[in-house]
């Protein structure tokens, strides 16, 4: 009778294991006794990095997690070179790489972290199709590759185009050919970041014949190279009425060529929407920013967060996508207003977090819920 009573109590408990959420058939690795260790690899510590690293910290501050920032100062043998040191070292190795694809690194990265037993994450920059031929997905060949999060690049790329075509017929930018002359100012060529943004740019251009883009120049992500580059476009096509660009650095260069040419009129679209780019789009040196992608990091910490503490979020998805958000002079006032101080302290990443908040069963990551709190403590 006692063995039967036993038998059918553990069976209870297993039960009661199953219905917990976050409960997943795959073991997870606790870490109970100690802080997660997370290094963050990127290309650069310009700007838009910089405060990529800010963002993340302030996310690893609120969850108890040690970040480790490494940027690879635009050489991507610099990147492979970080992670081979972090993984050889004998004393406060990391736990978890954190990295993006930049400019082919992710493969290497990807077999010395699974040699080593060292988990990673891919953000921003995914593997090119033909890798993951090759390599598969998050937790297929690689244990250790835990998943991915990185923006729709081509649905950005696609929106901004969409947005600067609408916002130039709204306001009679046209020729007398009933055309609208563009140029474009891609990011680094190589990286896929990039070549996806111009991707989905593409993709618009397929229902607009009547736009005429006469050239895609490479403004290496750069305001000074954008200022020579939009200089030179615009004196070689002079009816050049948008300027399509790749991140929100490179809109200021080319506002300052069309300032230097006379063109105070000329429409500018910019990607990423940091607080810099929010408040030059409030003054009016730039229309339109497709933005958000620089809270990756941030979410990032919330998965790893929740990982390590039993909630594996491969019960939604290891191969995750985040949507940007289209910003205008309307409605980033709230965002300027609020980031004017540069305060990511003031976010709380944990709300976000399903091991801290029972009751989410789905990520709600994205710009407005962030956004939303920003607005409720400004208005405190």
């Amino acid at each position: 009778m006692r063995a039967r009573w036993f038998k059918f109590s553990l069976g209870l408990c297993l039960l009661g294991l199953l219905l917990l959420p976050g409960f997943s058939d795959q073991p997870v690795q606790a870490k109970n006794s100690q802080r997660l260790h997370v290094a963050l690899l990127t290309p650069r510590n310009d700007a838009f990095w910089t405060m990529f690293y800010t963002i993340t910290q302030a996310a690893a501050d609120d969850l108890k997690i040690d970040l480790e920032w490494l940027p690879a100062l635009n050489d991507p043998q610099k990147q492979l070179k970080d992670a081979t040191e972090l993984l050889q070292r004998k004393h406060n190795r990391p736990d978890v790489l954190v990295y993006k694809n930049y400019n082919g690194t992710a493969i290497p990265i990807l077999k010395m972290a699974e040699a080593a037993g060292v988990y990673s994450l891919i953000f921003e920059e995914s593997l090119t199709p033909e890798e993951a031929k090759t390599h598969g997905r998050p937790r297929e060949k690689y244990a250790h590759w835990l998943g991915e999060i990185v923006p729709d690049n081509i649905d950005a790329g696609f929106r901004l185009m969409e947005a600067l075509i609408a916002k130039a017929k709204q306001t009679g930018r046209v020729d007398s050919q009933g055309r609208i002359q563009m140029i474009a100012l891609a990011g680094n060529m190589e990286e896929g970041s990039s070549s996806e943004r111009i991707q989905g740019l593409q993709i618009a251009l397929q229902s607009h014949p009547e736009v005429l883009l006469h050239e895609i120049a490479a403004g290496f992500w750069k305001e000074p190279v954008a200022q020579q580059k939009t200089h030179r476009l615009l004196q070689t096509y002079p009816d050049v009425v948008a300027v399509w660009t790749a991140n929100d650095t490179m809109p200021v260069g080319a506002r300052r060529a069309a300032d230097a040419l006379g063109k105070p009129d000329l429409l500018i679209g910019g990607t990423g929407t940091t607080p810099a780019a929010a408040q030059d789009l409030q003054a009016g040196k730039v229309d339109l920013s497709v933005g958000g992608n620089f809270l990756l990091g941030g979410f990032v910490m919330v998965l790893l967060h929740d990982y390590f503490n039993g909630y594996d979020f491969a019960s939604e998805s290891t191969m995750m996508r985040l949507n940007l958000y289209l910003f205008n002079r309307q409605n980033v006032s709230d965002y300027a207003r609020a980031m004017q101080s540069n305060n990511w302290q003031q976010v709380d990443f944990g709300a976000l977090s399903k091991a801290k908040n029972h009751s989410l069963y789905t990520y709600n990551f994205g710009f407005a819920p962030i956004l939303a709190q920003m607005r409720q403590r400004a208005n405190r």
